[in-house]
């Protein structure tokens, strides 16, 4: 009896953790890679909406060559500089969530994170790897 008790505990458990989470992403770390004479190098995943909720997003970090510049679409597209916003979704939808590097021909690494909450507390971080060489 205790046994059943438990497992039934735990499956509660679990299914308050899955259903509790208003979204997913695909990836949360995702490689952009190009060279120094490009204008933008850019990668993409996806965020996928299991209700319909408001979400705040934040880059929480950008570690970038001092010359980099760089923008996000989530779904929306963002000028550089902007480094904050708000997502109303669908239950149902999946969002594009993409990262633009703006290398300005110079070659070097980084790294850029964005974290995403929901209403209910419910914290993704997505992280950009950028590795941009050197113009051939």
């Amino acid at each position: 009896m205790i046994k059943k008790l438990t497992l039934f505990s735990l499956a509660l458990m679990f299914n308050g953790i899955v259903f509790g989470q208003s979204f997913s992403v695909d990836e949360n770390i995702v490689t952009i890679n190009g060279n120094a004479s490009e204008v933008t190098v850019a990668n993409n995943t996806s965020l996928n909406a299991l209700s319909s909720q408001t979400l705040q997003w934040t880059i929480v970090e950008a570690l970038l060559p001092t010359e980099w510049e760089f923008s996000n679409c989530f779904p929306n597209c963002y000028e550089a500089g902007i480094t904050s916003g708000v997502l109303a979704m669908t239950e149902g939808q999946s969002y594009y969530l993409n990262c633009h590097v703006y290398p300005n021909e110079v070659a070097g690494e980084g790294t850029i994170t964005m974290q995403i909450t929901d209403n209910s507390g419910t914290v993704e971080e997505v992280t950009w790897q950028v590795v941009v060489g050197s113009a051939s």
